[in-house]
């Protein structure tokens, strides 16, 4: 979703997250090429 383009904020909705820092974290723990294998299963 990150590399789609949706903000933090939208990520985080969808997540169930009570913050943004808490979705923050996570993307940043995420190598770019695991996150583009996510997106991959999205699309």
């Amino acid at each position: 979703m990150k590399n789609l383009g949706y903000s933090t904020s939208k990520i985080s909705d969808a997540l169930g997250h009570r913050t943004e820092e808490v979705t923050r974290a996570y993307l940043e723990s995420f190598k770019n090429d695991e996150l583009d294998e996510m997106n991959k299963g999205i699309l």
